[in-house]
């Protein structure tokens, strides 16, 4: 489980280091995954405040993905010759980030655990 944790970690990491002012845009949808990922590992370890502290950050980046405007730049000098243009990037799914997110929260039994927790019943009902 640690290894697997790790591994996601460095792939976080990988995304600071390459975006270090944050203006993630496209990526902010692999980090909210990434941060549900965590968020499983961690309560696969009996740490549920971890767990709780990863749906946050997978909140947050869902959010700001789902929030994006149809096209922008980014501005980390590593790759600011790059645009994110949302229409690039067809999503076949009916859902937006937020909404992935919540259904992974609520459907999936992963986090039955916690459904009791209203730090995450509060976090369930930012997603709706």
């Amino acid at each position: 489980m640690d290894e697997k944790i790790d591994f996601v970690l460095s792939a976080n990491k990988l995304y600071q280091l390459i975006i270090p002012d944050e203006n993630y845009l496209y990526f902010h949808s692999n980090l909210a995954r990434n941060h549900r990922r965590l968020a499983d590992l961690y309560l696969a370890k009996h740490d549920p405040e971890s767990c709780l502290l990863h749906l946050n950050q997978a909140f947050y980046h869902a959010k700001c993905y789902d929030e994006l405007p149809s096209s922008s730049h980014y501005t980390s000098p590593f790759i600011s010759f790059c645009e994110f243009d949302k229409n690039t990037y067809p999503n076949n799914e009916e859902v937006n980030e937020c909404e992935r997110l919540r259904y992974m929260m609520t459907t999936q039994g992963v986090f039955d655990t916690l459904n009791k927790d209203p730090r995450f019943i509060k976090l369930v009902e930012k997603l709706t």
